[in-house]
């Protein structure tokens, strides 16, 4: 045994070296704190857990030849081996003893961040494995979400959803079969076998899947139920009308329960559904969308044109649907703006002629030409007197806002027209100006006939009018602004233009204007007071005699003359009576004392006149009024 001195100076040894390293709190040194049995202890626990073994010699050769022939570099695996630690997760300090409280806290201290990172750990590692789990969820939702979406779309979206059909392979069994039969369809159909198939197929074992987007696949490319509404995908209305439209059946032969019909669906939207449900007050486009994309367009456009500030949109779409030949019209242009088919109740008929009336009626007076371009949608719909709408309405527009010349043109002094309005629609202008013509005729409107007649070249109807219109005003006196000046001006304006770049009419009824024309001329003398004037036109005008001589040619050419000369005749006989009574009284008042030979023969020359008026008045073949003969003989005998 050893010297115990030695042992003792040992422990003072210790003792001061333990003493200066508080005193040197800087000095960071590790300290034992165990006994052998407790460091042999320790030591063998992390050997066990260092997972370090030994293997036999041939297993290591056997691997090392597997992974050569897979051309791993040996050398290169064992030295990057060597380098790797082997402690599977970061272990606590053991405890120290109870006496040393600085150790002991920081023994504490380390174990609670050892702790700590170990529970984030875990905890990050769970939550990333949960994420990634979830992203493939998502991702298989959108999978089947985008077959769902592009089933009935075109050809570049089929094999967009064949691409996501083929990944998926595995996991659809025989649905994969029906997808390509499905996508080869030019149609999108499956045949009538495969589509039973597939029926029966949902029937047993997805209706009550629990997978929303399954059973709509299923649904649109076998059509398996059209009762389903799919609302947990088909929350949105284009989603819900997509899945529906999709199970339509257009074929009406084609009726069985798992069917559904275009026009149970249109009246589903429409009448069960209704504008309430779809709150249109308040969402109009939105109802409006749901209408369209059902084919719905009459009920569109009715919806629509309910509404003054949507009025224009429901107006605009009709033109479009009707130029497309897309709208369903009523027969009648006088039904109702939306009208059942009696055949076909779910049919709905759009009067379109009555809609276009409506909205033009707020601005044709104001804005002729702007109606113009909407009555052009019109020309080929008919009244119910089978005349051209287009046409009709035209007429009743120029006939209203009295725009003839903007809207029809004008002639111009030399006999051209200029072009009005109607000329860009590349209509028959003379067909269209002539049947406002008429209509005007009609409507009592003989002036603005006459006008209208002119411009579509109708120069015998223009006479026969002028003359119509000239006999009723013939014998009145000309005043400023009156009807007798505003038709003689008329005819003696269009009178000029005929004689110069000419006319086509009938000989008759030209002469009969040209000679009324003469006499207007007649009256304005005879009312100026211009006798002497009045007779010397008369007399060349050969229609009464003024002398007895006379009577029998007069009588003669009465026979050719139409009947507006011949109803002027009493008139023109009383005035040429009262012309020569005057005259004859003239001569009488001068000089009454007096008698010369001269006088006595322009007196005597006056009665042999009115002689021979009232013997051409009761010879010629023409029944006149019972007081103008007695008002001329009345004259004459004045005269005596």
């Amino acid at each position: 045994m050893e010297n115990p001195s030695s042992f003792v100076d040992i422990l003072h040894q210790a003792e001061q070296l333990t003493a200066q390293m508080e005193a040197e709190p800087s000095v960071e040194l590790p300290r034992v704190q165990r006994n052998l049995a407790q460091i042999i202890s320790a030591g063998e626990r992390l050997w066990n857990k260092s997972g370090k073994t030994t293997s036999s010699e041939p297993a290591n050769v056997k691997a090392a030849i597997l992974l050569g022939s897979k051309g791993v570099d040996i050398p290169r695996l064992s030295k990057n081996l060597e380098n790797i630690t082997a402690v599977k997760s970061l272990e606590p300090i053991e405890p120290v003893r109870e006496t040393d409280v600085q150790g002991f806290l920081k023994n504490e201290r380390e174990n609670a961040l050892l702790s700590a990172i170990e529970e984030t750990k875990k905890h990050t590692f769970a939550e990333v494995e949960e994420l990634h789990w979830e992203n493939l969820r998502r991702e298989w939702e959108r999978e089947k979400e985008k077959i769902l979406n592009t089933l009935a779309g075109g050809d570049d979206d089929l094999q967009a959803a064949g691409a996501a059909v083929e990944s998926a392979r595995a996991c659809l069994d025989q649905f994969y079969d029906f997808f390509q039969e499905y996508r080869r369809s030019k149609q999108c159909r499956l045949s009538l076998e495969t589509e039973n198939k597939l029926r029966l197929l949902y029937r047993r074992s997805l209706v009550t899947s629990t997978d929303p987007f399954k059973k709509a696949v299923y649904c649109v490319v076998g059509r398996c139920s059209a009762v389903d509404d799919h609302h947990e995908i088909a929350d949105k209305i284009d989603d819900f009308l997509w899945l529906k439209l999709s199970l339509v059946e257009c074929d009406p032969a084609v009726d069985t329960p798992e069917t559904l019909g275009l026009a149970a669906f249109q009246t589903q939207l429409s009448e069960e559904f209704g504008e309430g449900h779809f709150k249109a007050a308040e969402q109009p486009f939105l109802y409006s969308q749901v209408l369209l994309l059902t084919a719905q367009l009459e009920n569109t456009i009715e919806f629509l044109s309910r509404n003054d500030r949507l009025r224009p949109h429901a107006v605009h779409l009709a033109l479009a649907f009707h130029e497309l030949g897309l709208l369903v019209q009523t027969e009648s242009v006088q039904a109702p703006l939306l009208q059942s088919d009696p055949t076909r109740p779910s049919l709905k008929r759009l009067n379109f002629a009555r809609l276009i009336m409506m909205y033009t009626s707020k601005f044709e007076l104001t804005d002729p030409r702007e109606a113009l371009q909407y009555f052009f949608h019109l020309r080929g719909l008919k009244t119910p007197q089978d005349t051209n709408l287009f046409e009709n309405s035209i007429s009743e527009l120029v006939l209203e806002t009295g725009e003839f010349e903007m809207l029809l043109g004008k002639m111009n002094s030399d006999g051209t027209r200029m072009p009005g309005a109607i000329d860009k629609y590349q209509v028959n202008t003379s067909k269209l100006i002539a049947l406002v013509a008429r209509n005007s005729e009609e409507k009592g409107l003989f002036e603005e006939a006459v006008l209208l007649h002119d411009l579509a070249h109708s120069h015998e109807r223009v006479l026969q009018l002028l003359n119509s219109l000239i006999i009723q005003v013939l014998a009145q006196p000309s005043r400023p602004q009156s009807n007798r000046e505003r038709v003689q001006t008329l005819a003696v304006a269009l009178g000029k233009r005929y004689r110069s770049s000419g006319y086509c009419a009938g000989s008759t009824v030209a002469a009969a204007f040209y000679l009324l024309l003469d006499l207007m001329n007649f009256f304005d003398l005879y009312h100026s007071g211009s006798a002497e004037h009045a007779l010397e036109l008369l007399d060349q005008l050969h229609l009464i005699p003024l002398a007895h001589d006379q009577i029998e040619d007069r009588i003669s050419r009465f026979s050719n003359y139409s009947d507006e000369i011949r109803r002027c005749l009493p008139e023109i006989l009383l005035a040429t009576m009262d012309i020569l009574h005057s005259e004859y009284k003239k001569t009488k008042s001068v000089a009454p004392t007096q008698t010369s030979p001269l006088k006595d023969s322009f007196s005597q020359h006056l009665r042999q006149q009115a002689k021979a008026l009232i013997a051409f008045a009761g010879t010629i073949p023409y029944r006149m009024p019972g007081d103008t003969i007695a008002r001329l003989v009345q004259m004459e005998v004045m005269m005596n």
